[in-house]
């Protein structure tokens, strides 16, 4: 990442347009009936988020490589969750981090701006799908969505909870596909956003339909292993790649890539490649992985 971050702000007049300027933050809201948190998958209809001014999300521009996105600026989400510290990282089963954009995105998302993970070659397709499993503030979907330089058809992002989707991922797509109309780019045809548990979204993704499946950080639990496998298993096209942006061990809960190779070469018919390791040394290693369904 640059380090470039500007201000962007919604013109939802004739033509949307987004300003550069000192003054240019956002603040918005998404008001739809909402529960607070839901375990159960649930698909929301991206046409009843409503953004108001005067309210909690503000927009800022942020380049990975040559390509920008709009996101939340950080520390604006201010989401009330219950039975959730607001300086919470993770609370199992309540809130799985989805306001807070984690390191392992951040490498994924830089490596697919570089060219280090080749998605451009899924331009002649015309019709990508892109899915970002866990989404949060989706950077990884935004800058591999703009890197398909308009061929991405249909963009599907989720988290966990209802109110992350709402609050933070739901406007940042919103606003990067504006930023793409302003560039001349054509925005996906389709977003699609699924909040809850990952186990049930099979029932919203058509089998064999994703293209460049995208997820950081989801595999700190073994637990969550199988649910996430068969939805992989599930949503993955024949030629579609997985990526995999995880720590290589999570201290205390013991998941990590090693231990998702391991299971995947145990339980399923995948091929999994390590890409690229990240070590300073100092810090938990951190790598990214592409899992691939093998062909008989």
């Amino acid at each position: 990442m640059n380090g470039e971050t500007t201000s962007f702000r919604f013109d939802f007049g004739a033509t949307a347009r987004a300003e550069r300027d000192g003054d240019g933050e956002i603040h918005r809201k998404c008001e739809t009936a909402s529960s607070r948190q839901c375990a159960r998958a649930t698909a929301l209809d991206a046409s009843t988020l409503r953004y108001v001014d005067d309210a909690t999300w503000v927009g800022t521009y942020e380049t990975y490589g040559d390509i920008e996105i709009v996101r939340c600026a950080p520390g604006c989400a201010a989401s009330a969750l219950d039975g959730c510290d607001a300086d919470a990282d993770v609370v199992p089963g309540v809130y799985e981090g989805g306001l807070k954009t984690w390191e392992c995105a951040v490498d994924l998302a830089t490596a697919i701006a570089r060219g280090e993970i080749d998605i451009g070659s899924l331009k002649s397709l015309g019709d990508v799908h892109v899915l970002e499993l866990g989404a949060g503030q989706a950077v990884p979907a935004l800058v591999a969505t703009r890197a398909l330089g308009g061929a991405c058809g249909r963009l599907t992002l989720t988290d966990y909870n209802r109110d992350v989707v709402e609050e933070v991922t739901a406007p940042n797509a919103q606003a990067t596909m504006e930023l793409m109309k302003e560039h001349g780019e054509r925005p996906p045809r389709e977003m699609v956003f699924l909040c809850g548990d990952w186990s049930g979204y099979d029932a919203y993704v058509d089998a064999g339909s994703v293209d460049v499946l995208l997820t950081s950080e989801s595999i700190y639990d073994v637990g969550q292993y199988g649910s996430l496998c068969a939805f992989i298993a599930h949503a993955l096209s024949d030629d579609g790649a997985c990526y995999v942006a995880a720590k290589s061990y999570y201290f205390g809960v013991g998941g990590g890539t090693n231990a998702f190779v391991s299971y995947c070469e145990k339980n399923y018919d995948f091929k999994v490649e390590r890409l690229k390791k990240f070590s300073d040394g100092k810090s938990n290693v951190r790598e990214i992985l592409v899992v691939r369904k093998t062909h008989d």
